[in-house]
């Protein structure tokens, strides 16, 4: 789709239901679970990081080499439920013990290596398609700290950094972070 000027039904607005999964290899099937309400919008972002070349006949660079790229999903849960924890906190799930619906114990201990995957929907252009983001191997980097108050929701603020899978070789061989599809 080329980018083709003042088109307004190519804005998309509104919120996105976002789901987390185990990561699986290769891109594997997405058997996620909502995450549910969500407090505030959630946020993708995208950074890069750059070798810039500078030689003594320019005044300016001449070369921009990339060597790094930053890919986040920064995500605030209304829901600050015990499952919601084990992830902020990686921890693996023997951590949680749950007695019921609304009981659980929770040990906070040395974080783990471990990796979700994540998707995003929201409303896509029309009235019938959806705006999809998916990433495959993502582990969160960051904890918002969690609000008591009179006139507040106890929310729980995650940013995932969303690393390279090289196991995915059907898309690409330079490294892959995930896609967004609009169908």
């Amino acid at each position: 789709m080329p980018i083709n000027g003042l088109q307004s039904w190519q804005i998309l607005a509104g919120g996105a239901a976002v789901s987390v999964a185990p990561y699986v290899t290769a891109a594997g099937t997405f058997t996620g679970t909502s995450f549910g309400h969500t407090l505030v919008p959630s946020e993708f972002g995208v950074a890069f990081e750059d070798f810039d070349v500078e030689t003594e006949q320019s005044i300016g660079r001449v070369k921009s080499i990339p060597v790094l790229a930053n890919y986040t999903l920064k995500v605030t849960l209304a829901q600050n439920d015990a499952q919601a924890m084990l992830i902020a906190m990686r921890e693996p799930a023997a951590y949680l013990v749950e007695t019921g619906t609304a009981t659980a114990n929770l040990a906070f201990v040395d974080p783990q290596e471990i990796y979700y995957q994540l998707k995003l929907v929201g409303k896509g252009y029309g009235t019938t398609t959806v705006d999809t983001y998916r990433f495959w191997r993502c582990q969160v980097g960051a904890v918002e700290p969690v609000v008591f108050g009179k006139k507040a929701v106890q929310g729980l603020g995650m940013t995932f950094k969303i690393t390279r899978d090289d196991t995915v070789t059907t898309f690409t061989t330079s490294g892959y972070y995930g896609f967004r599809s609009v169908a």
